[in-house]
This record gives C-alpha cells, sequence and structure tokens, in this order.
C-alpha cells in the first residue's frame, strides 16, 4: 500500500508540471463502489454448475489526468488503485463438496476514456458522459474467507485484465480553475481474471463488475 501511495504521489507531482499547459489539468478521485463477479463454466463440456456469490462493498481512488482537446471534449487517464472482490459457489468434481469462497483483489487501474461535456445547464454546472477501456494489474489476491474443506479454490488470478468503463455525472465550477464532480460509474469486467483452480474442482471463468458513485476534484 505504501508503494502505490508513493508511486500516486509522484504520478500527481509529474501531472502538475503538465498542468502548466492550459488544455491538461489534474484531478483526484475517489470511488466507493459494490464489487461483484460474473461467473461462467469455461468450456461446454463442464459439468458442474457455478455461480457468483452475492456482492462487497470496496473502493477505487487516485489521480488522473485531462487532455482538453476542446471546451466539450477530453481525453482522460490516471493511476487508480482498486479494490474489488470476488465470491464463488462451488462443488468438487465427483459433487461431494460443497461450499463458498471469497477473494479480495488489490488491482492497478490505468483507464484511458474520452469524457464529453454539455453546455452549463445552470450557472456554473455541466453534465459530462464518459466512456473508455481500463486495464488492470493486480497487485494482491487473497482469500479471505471459505465455508468448505477446499482451501485455495483459486490457486491464481491471471495478472492482467481489462474492463470498461461507462459513467456520466455533473461537473460544477467552484473557482478560477477548479471543479467537484459527482456522478455514477459502471466498470465491466471484459476478460477472465482466473488463472487456475485447485486440481479437484472443475474450471470456471469469472469476470468482475464495479458499480461506483464518482466523487472528484478537478484543478
Amino acid at each position: 500500500m505504501k508503494k502505490i501511495l508513493l508511486l500516486s504521489a509522484f504520478f500527481v507531482l509529474s501531472l502538475h508540471a503538465f498542468s502548466q499547459n492550459q488544455g491538461v489539468r489534474i484531478g483526484l478521485n475517489f470511488s466507493p463502489a459494490i464489487s461483484l463477479n460474473r461467473v461462467v463454466p469455461a468450456g461446454s463440456s463442464n459439468p458442474v454448475n457455478y455461480s457468483n456469490n452475492s456482492a462487497g462493498i470496496r473502493f477505487i481512488a487516485g489521480p488522473e489526468i485531462y487532455f482538453f482537446l476542446s471546451k466539450q471534449f477530453a481525453i482522460t487517464t490516471g493511476l487508480w488503485y482498486s479494490s474489488m472482490r470476488e465470491g464463488f459457489k462451488f462443488q468438487s468434481k465427483n459433487g461431494d463438496n460443497q461450499g463458498n469462497a471469497y477473494y479480495n483483489l488489490q488491482s492497478l487501474q490505468v483507464p484511458v476514456t474520452m469524457r464529453l461535456y454539455t453546455d452549463e445547464v445552470i450557472t456554473n454546472m455541466r453534465i459530462y458522459f464518459q466512456l473508455g477501456l481500463a486495464g488492470n494489474i493486480v497487485l494482491k489476491a487473497k482469500q479471505y474467507k471459505t465455508d468448505s474443506t477446499e482451501q485455495n479454490a483459486i490457486k491464481h488470478f491471471i495478472p492482467v485484465n481489462a474492463s470498461l468503463i461507462l459513467a456520466s455525472g455533473v461537473e460544477l465550477k467552484i473557482g478560477e480553475t477548479n471543479y467537484l464532480m459527482l456522478g455514477l460509474r459502471y466498470t465491466r469486467g471484459l476478460t477472465n481474471t482466473i488463472g487456475s483452480m485447485n486440481y479437484n474442482l472443475a474450471v470456471i471463468n469469472s469476470k468482475v463488475d464495479l458499480f461506483s458513485l464518482d466523487l472528484g476534484i478537478r484543478f
């Protein structure tokens, strides 16, 4: 976690130098989120049924940068710390053991998105729409709970995965160059996160989704 904070601080300081250009701005984002995963068998011959197991509260946070190509269009990127949850209901290949397993994934997320702004809908307030992709680098994956005798159901997770980002919200001007942002974001997992499983269990694929409330400031 300390390394992530140091990396984020370096990122912010580096962006501050770029922000001297009027077309480049920096910001900070914090997004409490509901995290859940979609589970499917890895192959039509797999006889075992799996499903995700409920959802969990997680968050996304970090610095971001805006490259304004016009007053109403910007390319955005950033360096976000993302905490995600994956839960599974599973059974062994011979069907004599059933259970639940829960994992926490800590990732470094690098988004690249387009953000479109409307004209002011009321004084100093605009609506924005955001679309893009994010690459997720898994820093740590930990099984934090299980109610089954099958320990380490997932042996390891794939270190890199990708997500689609869809968001919309409002931006409020609070100073000469400062803005507050409030929005809703849907992050949809595009690629499988599971690398390999316990040999007693049939193979599955899992993709992580996040529904988040975006809280941010741009300088």
